[in-house]
């Protein structure tokens, strides 16, 4: 009798535990389902408002110049806010997505900075603009790079500071799924990280904040009150 308690008492104990593994192993599948859906509406979102911004541009070409980078500087500006948005939920997607599909968003997201970092530049070479400053940060995850956190904090820290006026794209040199950050890393002649590219002007090693400050104040032909303000 003892015993035929004790087997239905297993019994049951083994289907509620089998219930609640199947029960967890569900949710965990809808919430990464949830999560690459949220994702996917993000990154095609951000296409979409790359595209709608490169038609613009083009439609803008039937304005007089001023008219022009008055308009694209605008939604130059509403669309970068937008991409920034997601930069750190990207960055932990590997601890929610599988490698290949953490690996997939990742290369979306490198190459819309890519597309959104040339777009700055040719804007600012066609508009005769020195509003903002553009900086191309690179770093690597692994844990070799002692600089690169105290770097990144220095950069967010300038670009609270300087807002609309400077605009920062992060690469991380270990991500080799992406060919073209090879390209990038080739063509500045990067081997030493952290590195920052300040327009044009690279800076190997940890830059300190305020030999930063002073190098993106030099770069803007009307420099913002920021500049001012020490």
């Amino acid at each position: 009798m003892v015993k035929s308690i004790n087997r239905r008492t297993y019994f049951v104990a083994l289907i509620i535990t089998a219930f609640i593994f199947i029960m967890g192993l569900l949710l965990g599948l809808n919430f990464a389902a949830k999560q690459i859906s949220f994702f996917q509406q993000e990154t095609y979102g951000q296409k979409l408002d790359f595209d709608s911004l490169q038609l613009q541009d083009r439609y803008a070409s039937f304005l007089s110049k001023e008219q022009k980078c008055d308009e694209m500087l605008s939604l130059f500006e509403k669309n970068i806010e937008r991409y920034e948005g997601i930069r750190e939920k990207l960055e932990d997607s590997s601890k929610i997505f599988s490698e290949r599909d953490s690996s997939l968003l990742l290369r979306d997201y490198v190459l819309k900075q890519v597309n959104f970092w040339i777009f700055a530049r040719e804007l600012k070479k066609e508009c005769n603009n020195s509003d903002y400053v553009t900086v191309v940060f690179f770093y690597t995850s692994k844990e070799d790079c002692t600089l690169c956190d105290e770097q990144a904090k220095i950069l967010t820290e300038m670009k609270e500071r300087f807002k609309q006026h400077l605009f920062v794209f992060s690469f991380d040199s270990s991500f080799n799924d992406e060919e073209f950050i090879s390209i990038l890393l080739n063509n500045y002649d990067v081997s030493v990280y952290p590195s920052i590219i300040v327009e044009d002007n690279k800076y190997s090693g940890l830059v300190e904040k305020n030999k930063l400050f002073n190098e993106i104040c030099e770069n803007y032909e009307r420099a913002p009150q920021t500049c001012f303000e020490g």
